[in-house]
């Protein structure tokens, strides 16, 4: 009976069975996916206790909420307590769901192992030897509450089941998954879990503001948001695919412009309040400088692409620099190329697989491209830093796109998973958005996928904490 339990408790994870790689000696936090809450051994006078329960609470960093995992034989982990040295245990070796787990005195028996098992969004369920269940919060994924016990129980992917392994040792308790860190305006493409696609504004922690459109118009063609900017009015541009609008806050659309036939908009700049750059895609590809005012199209640049006759691909962004020249990330192209206003290549630098370029005000270039790639290069086409999923162990990167760099020094990052994550349900627990300092430390992370705060998909990310509105 107990093979059998442990067998389908694997087999429901058997696509993506990747033992984690933890470290001996380091100390672990363990995050439920769906609360972002710490799990800890509950407080009491005599923290060594034998019998005291493991629960969820919010993330403090104290020793209560630290663990240690060490290798047993068969890949099972004993997971230790930094708090008490007592090992994490199914109560009682019992075979029956809901049964707590709780601390004790390590005998090596199997209700005291447990193996990772990793899931395409790079969390884990934790799942015991001798049950074959794995860790759940109690309560179900709609359960955020404190002092929640953890039981156990038999797995079911469900994002109270599935926990990200954090290495303290590194995050060293820097509130990484505080929302209410930034104010920023925050949209993303193709989340197609849903009917309507939404551009957010976020304050002080909260959804302070939300405009959604179909996903599909009125003619059936498929709708995508993937570049969004408030204006110092509150005004705020956005590109949808087939066209670019303007919305007030008051959720009104003042200026509209609608995609030629077989093109595509995907790249939007506000310049100033009454003018806006549009790159279409298409055949051929145009830099448009539009006055919103007169609505007139006041100057057209022509852009060179890869494969002019599939439009998709061409661009996702494209700049007017502080030196009046286009920046423009050619994505069908394998490269990052400089023109003077008269559509004259003055610089370029190649790469590929690029999604976005921006340029910054030391005079380098910002680029994101895959996989899970940002590069800052110079005038020389030397790259001055550089950062990649292979400085991340905590979580999975997925395809880079949104970057900017803030006057801190820190870059921010939007992670997008729907091309690597085919099943929506593993979107959920998966990092949308990151803050990396020069020296590629992770000081904030968006993870948020349940209502009311589902941000969705990460595309584009304003930061707004200094930009004033003007009245």
């Amino acid at each position: 009976m107990k093979k059998l339990l442990l067998s389908i408790a694997f087999a429901i994870f058997i696509s993506f069975q990747i033992f984690a790689q933890i470290k001996e000696g380091r100390s672990y936090m363990i995050i439920a996916s769906h609360s972002k809450k710490a799990l800890e051994i509950k407080q009491s006078t005599n923290i060594a206790e034998p019998g005291l329960i493991l629960q969820q609470n919010d993330s403090t960093g104290n020793e209560n909420q630290l663990f240690f995992f060490k290798k047993a034989k068969g890949g099972y982990y004993q997971i230790i307590a930094k708090c008490s040295d007592l090992s994490l245990e199914v109560k009682n070796s019992s075979l029956k769901d809901h049964d707590t787990i709780q601390q004790n005195k390590y005998l090596g028996q199997d209700n005291q192992l447990f193996t990772l098992v990793k899931t395409p969004n790079g969390t884990y369920g934790i799942i015991n030897k001798n049950s074959g269940f794995g860790f759940d919060v109690l309560g179900g994924d709609k359960s955020f509450g404190n002092n929640v016990a953890i039981i156990q129980y038999p797995g079911s992917s469900h994002t109270n089941q599935l926990f990200r392994i954090v290495d303290f040792d590194k995050v060293q308790n820097t509130p990484i998954v505080d929302l209410s860190k930034h104010s920023f305006l925050y949209t993303g493409e193709w989340d197609y879990r849903k009917p309507v696609q939404t551009i957010f504004v976020v304050r002080d922690g909260k959804i302070a503001w939300s405009y959604g459109i179909p996903l599909n118009n009125e003619k059936g063609e498929m709708e995508e948001l993937g570049d969004a900017t408030m204006l110092t009015n509150g005004n705020i541009l956005f590109c949808r695919k087939v066209g670019a609008s303007i919305v007030t806050p008051d959720k009104k659309i003042i200026w509209n412009i609608d995609a030629e036939k077989g093109c595509e908009i995907h790249s939007v700049q506000a310049l100033g309040l009454q003018k806006v750059l549009i790159i279409q895609n298409g055949n051929p590809a145009k830099a448009m400088f539009i006055n919103t005012k007169t609505n007139k199209i006041e100057k057209t640049i022509i852009l060179p692409t890869g494969n002019p006759k599939s439009s998709h691909m061409q661009f996702r962004r494209v700049r007017l620099t502080p030196d009046n020249t286009l920046l423009a990330a050619h994505s069908d192209n394998g490269k990052v190329a400089e023109y003077d206003l008269k559509g004259k290549e003055i610089w370029s630098y190649a790469i590929s697989n690029l999604w976005g370029a921006t340029r910054l005000k030391n005079g380098n270039t910002l680029i994101s491209s895959f996989p899970s790639t940002v590069t800052e290069v110079n005038k020389k086409g030397e790259i001055v830093w550089e950062f990649s999923e292979k400085n991340v162990t905590d979580f999975n990167c997925y395809l880079f796109q949104g970057v900017s760099r803030l006057e801190n020094g820190n870059t921010i990052i939007c992670n997008w998973c729907p091309w690597h994550l085919k099943n929506t349900l593993d979107w959920s627990g998966t990092v949308q958005v990151i803050e990396v300092t020069p020296d590629k430390k992770v000081v904030w992370e968006v993870n948020e996928w349940s209502e009311p705060q589902d941000l969705g998909t990460a595309s584009s990310i304003q930061i707004l904490d200094g930009l004033k509105i003007e009245k």
